[in-house]
C-alpha cells in the first residue's frame, strides 16, 4: 500500500505538488479543506496553501505531524500562525 499525500491546494499549486509527491512515491489524494477530516487523519503527509489553512482554521482539525505549507513570499503572517495550529512542521515559499 502506498503512502498518501493529501493535497489541499488550489489549482495553481496542485499540479506542482502532485508532481513532486508522485516523484517521492506518494499516492496523491486531492481534498476539500472543508470536508477532509477522514483524509486528514489517514494521510501520511499533507500539503496546504494559505486558502486551505483559512478553512482548516475554522473547522479545527486536530494538529498532526507531516503537515507542510506552501505559500507565496508575501504570505500574510496569519497563514503561518494558522499553520502552527494544525501542526505544520515546515513551510515553503516560491
Amino acid at each position: 500500500m502506498s503512502e498518501a499525500l493529501l493535497a489541499l491546494t488550489g489549482p495553481a499549486l496542485h499540479d506542482e505538488v502532485a508532481r513532486c509527491g508522485a516523484a517521492a512515491g506518494y499516492q496523491i489524494v486531492r481534498g476539500d479543506p472543508a470536508r477532509c477530516r477522514g483524509e486528514w487523519l489517514r494521510a501520511t503527509a499533507v500539503v496546504v496553501d494559505g486558502a486551505a489553512l483559512a478553512v482548516l482554521e475554522e473547522s479545527g482539525p486536530p494538529a498532526r505531524p507531516g503537515v507542510l505549507v506552501a505559500a507565496g513570499p508575501g504570505a500574510d503572517p496569519t497563514v503561518w500562525r494558522a499553520a502552527l495550529s494544525v501542526g505544520a512542521q515546515g513551510g515553503y515559499t516560491w
